[in-house]
């Protein structure tokens, strides 16, 4: 992405926290696991971050109607705004011994799952895609 596509992007979650959106996904823990789909954004004022699942860069998973000898692996980018102004981009993955999670200004984000499960009889609609997160305090 471009910086003027980085600049764009802070600028409307800036906007979105300080508005107070009500269709931001905010469940009852503050922090803990979360699923949030591809451009939804879940933010804690609590902790004070926001985080919104941006893309699925690569879903090599094996299909759930297979037996494989490796369980493949997805990788999902996210962004996030910490502290309202410090803004992140990260790349999770699903399978070790890629990364799958990180810390920012105290707060770790873990991808714990990515579904739809992949199936060999039929592709995932790309809109369908959750991220299942485990985010705690460090």
């Amino acid at each position: 992405m471009k910086k003027s596509q980085y600049l764009l992007f802070g600028l409307i979650l800036t906007a979105i926290y300080f508005a107070g959106c009500n269709s931001l996904n905010t469940p009852n823990q503050d922090v803990g696991t979360i699923e949030i789909g591809l451009n939804e954004l879940y933010h804690s004022k609590t902790y004070d971050f926001s985080i919104a699942f941006d893309s699925v860069l690569q879903d090599s998973r094996c299909p759930e109607d297979v037996i494989c000898i490796w369980a493949g692996n997805a990788q999902g980018r996210f962004n996030i705004i910490a502290e309202g102004r410090f803004h992140h981009q990260i790349i999770l993955n699903t399978t070790l011994p890629m990364q799958q999670d990180t810390t920012l200004h105290g707060i770790n984000y873990k991808l714990m799952s990515l579904s739809p499960a992949p199936n060999s009889k039929a592709p995932i609609d790309y809109t369908q895609y959750k991220a299942k997160l485990l985010i705690t305090k460090k």
